[in-house]
């Protein structure tokens, strides 16, 4: 072989050895496109998982019910992450009380307002509302407590009113008394006149149905005749 013919042989190894290592670094790039889509697609999989996983978990139908077992539990502490005000406030434990002692009284209050939160009634002080939603995508569900007055007729001349040993506000309307709006539930009211001589307590019930403002609740106070 001569010189001429080495040399030429030795110029083509280099080319081809030029042009392998000129190819191969590709082949990285593309086992990092590859490992880019595999990994976009296994994130929309996961998505797709979870967002079926959470339609069921954060479902209407499954809040409806644990909301209703938490509202009718009668712990106070499971009851207020149930429920909301009117204008979307939290309820205190305390405030939720008087429920409490509805439910012990009134045997059918709890079944009654299962009922109400399961058909979604737009007619009782109990509604159904939505409330956010969760991780931006599920709604929230809560229940939303309506307010009605409590109504005291009584003969009793400026009477004092007083709720849970607190004096509440009331506007006279005749010989009827209303008094704040109340959330549903058993409250003691106790009625005084000015000399605190005449005194009479009434177990009254603010309803569970019924239309907000309504005021279907009456104590009359008579005056014991003088001996």
């Amino acid at each position: 072989m001569t010189d001429k013919e080495d040399s030429s042989e030795k110029k083509t190894k280099e080319i081809k050895i030029e042009t392998k290592e000129a190819i191969e670094p590709k082949k990285p790039i593309k086992n990092k496109k590859r490992k880019i889509i595999l990994s976009i697609v296994l994130a929309i999989m996961i998505l797709i998982f979870g967002y079926f996983e959470g339609s069921w978990y954060y479902g209407k139908e499954r809040q409806l019910d644990n909301l209703s077992d938490n509202l009718t539990s009668g712990v106070p502490a499971k009851m207020s992450k149930s429920v909301i005000t009117a204008d979307g406030k939290s309820i205190t434990d305390k405030k939720l009380e008087p429920l409490k002692r509805l439910f012990n009284k009134d045997n059918n209050a709890t079944a009654q307002i299962k009922t109400i939160i399961e058909h979604e009634s737009s007619y009782s002080n109990f509604q159904v509302v939505s409330a956010g939603r969760y991780f931006g995508v599920f709604l929230r569900y809560r229940i939303a407590l309506k307010k009605r007055n409590i109504l005291v007729e009584t003969d009793l001349n400026k009477p004092i009113f007083k709720i849970a040993g607190k004096n509440i506000a009331a506007k006279k309307s005749g010989d009827e008394y209303y008094l704040k709006k109340s959330y549903p539930g058993l409250y003691s009211v106790d009625v005084t006149d000015q000399s605190g001589k005449l005194n009479k307590t009434r177990n009254i019930t603010v309803p569970i149905s019924g239309q907000c403002n309504e005021t279907d609740v009456e104590v009359t106070m008579k005056h014991t005749p003088s001996p």
